[in-house]
């Protein structure tokens, strides 16, 4: 795991846990919804959200290789809008 993957990371889930009631528990970053469970986690420089009740993707983010550290909260900023727009749409 790249520093710069890492940032990203606690970047995100510091705003889901703030703004969007998902806790972090055996560290991880989660939320309970209707009887479903669902992470969010940096598997293999890809930022996952993920239904694990359905086992299912609900987003999938790569973050590139060659990525510029200076482009890295740019990044994250887009990012985590992307995956805000599944958690409204999934209503979670």
């Amino acid at each position: 795991m790249r520093l710069d993957e890492e940032i990203i990371k606690i970047f995100i889930e510091g705003r889901l846990v703030r703004y969007h009631s998902f806790s972090l528990f055996n560290d991880q970053v989660e939320k309970s919804s209707d009887g479903a469970r669902i992470i969010f986690e940096l598997r293999d420089s890809r930022l996952e959200l993920k239904n694990v009740s359905q086992d299912r993707i609900l987003s999938s983010i790569k973050i590139p290789s060659d990525m510029d550290s200076k482009d890295c909260m740019s990044f994250a900023m887009k990012s985590y809008l992307k995956i805000v727009q599944v958690v409204e749409k999934e209503k979670l």
